[in-house]
């Protein structure tokens, strides 16, 4: 018996008890018409104790009016800085979504995180965190983007805008999932600082970590895999953030496409959008980005851009 709550004295729950009422449950699901003829205790008794466990213990429902409200003053869409990937996207980027660049090696994965990175702390002033799990992060090269784009920034522009990308270098599965629930209780915190702005949340990449403990005599990878996953999805739906994530791709010899993004089908649930990326066969600096999954937009649709010294680039 839950005796906080009940504020019943022990000869109240020593009758109950005799009535073979000895849990929360019983005691709501009992009689109260029936119990005062077996004990000595009033039916308004039975019954305020009966409304004083339901209160404690059941949900409060919401209304559809407010969840719309909690909605739409949470919701945004971050620009990438390019108009080409903003279409691809049906806008750019949602909060409370999660979105997967999938490409091979030297695709340009790494430069398209740091270009939409660069672009939502540069052109929209809001902070991003930036989880780097291959070293391949570069603040010179985030410098480099931000002269290329306006040559008249002094060095106080500068700082403040790398002081809006923080990033963490996280080399196993353990160390990201760690930096996520770091990121979940500092916008817990009722002083969030730094995360008080903070809009997105970029994994580069999560192949890095999930990968090594998948398969083989790794009986647990699965498990971590699935954990890692939960934890994006909830940083993005229950704090409102735009959450991207960088995969690899594996040969796929059962369809006619080549490649495709690498950990399985379970992982393949978790993006809302997933975006392939390949180097084109024209030019060096030329890339193609092809929609594979999306809610919004149809599949297979693409679109060609470079990356350049300013980072991502329209194609014209």
């Amino acid at each position: 018996m839950h005796k906080a709550l009940l504020k019943a004295s022990a000869s109240v729950q020593k009758v109950l008890t005799s009535c073979g009422i000895i849990t929360a449950t019983s005691l709501i699901c009992c009689d109260s018409e029936k119990v005062p003829y077996q004990s000595a205790l009033e039916k308004e008794e039975i019954q305020s104790m009966q409304s004083a466990i339901i209160g404690h213990f059941s949900s409060f429902p919401t209304s559809g009016c407010d969840l719309l409200n909690d909605v739409v003053s949470t919701f945004f869409i971050l620009s990438t800085g390019c108009d080409h990937w903003d279409e691809l996207l049906d806008g750019g980027l949602y909060s409370g979504e999660v979105t997967e660049i999938a490409g091979s090696a030297g695709s340009g994965k790494t430069q398209v995180c740091m270009s939409i990175a660069t672009s939502v702390a540069m052109n929209i002033e809001k902070n991003v965190v930036y989880i780097d799990t291959q070293a391949a992060f570069s603040s010179d090269r985030i410098k480099e983007m931000l002269y290329s784009r306006d040559s008249s920034l002094t060095g106080q522009d500068t700082t403040n805008i790398l002081s809006r990308i923080k990033c963490i270098q996280a080399f196993d599965i353990f160390d990201v999932i760690n930096c996520l629930n770091d990121i979940k209780d500092s916008l817990n915190m009722e002083d969030q600082g730094f995360y008080s702005n903070l809009r997105l949340v970029i994994v580069d990449s999560v192949a890095f970590v999930i990968a090594p403990i998948l398969g083989g005599q790794q009986t647990q990878g699965h498990s971590f895999m699935v954990h890692l996953s939960r934890d994006l999805k909830s940083l993005a739906l229950e704090h409102g953030l735009s959450v991207m994530v960088t995969n690899n791709v594996v040969t796929d010899a059962l369809t006619t496409r080549k490649v495709k993004p690498a950990l399985g089908q379970t992982w393949s649930h978790i993006p809302n959008t997933r975006i392939f990326l390949q180097k084109s066969a024209c030019k060096t600096n030329e890339r193609i980005a092809t929609v594979v999954k999306s809610s919004r937009q149809p599949t297979d649709i693409s679109t060609t851009f470079f990356i350049q010294t300013g980072g991502l680039q329209d194609y014209t």
